[in-house]
């Protein structure tokens, strides 16, 4: 890989995987219509240094990079970050939000490096879900289907909610190889990632496999260390109405 292109290359890995905070939450009502929430926040500011190193390697330079070639990459990664802040985010995503599903807010806040975005819709079923696509048209630094896996099973009284393991650890993992040995120094970056999924419904919870739970609420936690394990199982839970 040439070394001019492995900037945007490194940016691309890193956007889409560095999330140090992702939160998704669902409430529901009697109706399986209710409310979500999608909190994503993305901090490059530790990726330099390592970004530094890399291209270092791949110029064929030897030792650590100097504080000239760290700030030299940190520069290329906030010209990188320019284009995903968007002046408007509702705008951009209310446009293309399916049949069902209603943009209440969304919010982002950019400050070097970190990016935060804060998007709160309402829906008329919960199924619907897993159709919205946050940004159909570009990618960025955000989960753009973050409820793509959902899967929800009426039958009768009984209803079960289901989504595959959110696991960006994994992604990363998977992207890294591409650097080789430099992997395990971009890996060390993701040692603060939290992920956090959370369903809350006014039904008697009769299975689940949250590892939190307060009342209605459940919630699935996970840290860099049990992201690094798995998670094996997805998202599960099975109300009685």
């Amino acid at each position: 890989m040439k070394t001019a292109r492995l900037i945007p290359f490194l940016f691309g890995l890193l956007v889409s995987t560095a999330c140090f905070q992702m939160e998704y939450a669902i409430v529901l009502e009697d109706d399986l219509s209710g409310t979500a929430g999608l909190d994503v926040t993305v901090d490059l500011g530790q990726m330099a240094e390592a970004i530094a190193t890399v291209q270092r390697s791949f110029s064929g330079e030897e030792g650590p990079p100097s504080d000239e070639d760290i700030a030299a990459a940190r520069e290329e990664l906030l010209s990188e970050m320019e284009e995903f802040q968007e002046e408007d985010i509702r705008e951009e995503i209310a446009g293309d939000l399916p049949e069902g599903i209603e943009l209440l807010d969304a919010r982002q806040t950019v400050d070097g490096l970190r990016t935060s975005i804060d998007v709160d819709l309402r829906f008329d079923h919960v199924s619907s879900l897993n159709q919205l696509d946050v940004a159909p048209d570009e990618s960025g630094p955000i989960d753009s289907q973050p409820f793509g896996d959902l899967e929800v099973v009426e039958e009768g009284n009984t209803i079960v909610l289901r989504h595959a393991p959110v696991n960006p650890v994994k992604e990363a993992e998977q992207g890294s190889e591409m650097l080789g040995d430099m992997g395990e120094l971009i890996g060390a970056m993701f040692e603060n990632m939290r992920v956090a999924f959370t369903v809350e419904a006014p039904f008697e919870i009769e299975e689940h496999n949250a590892t939190q739970r307060d009342g209605n609420k459940l919630s699935w936690v996970y840290d860099f260390e049990a992201l690094s394990q798995g998670p094996s199982e997805g998202i599960y839970v099975r109300y009685r109405k």
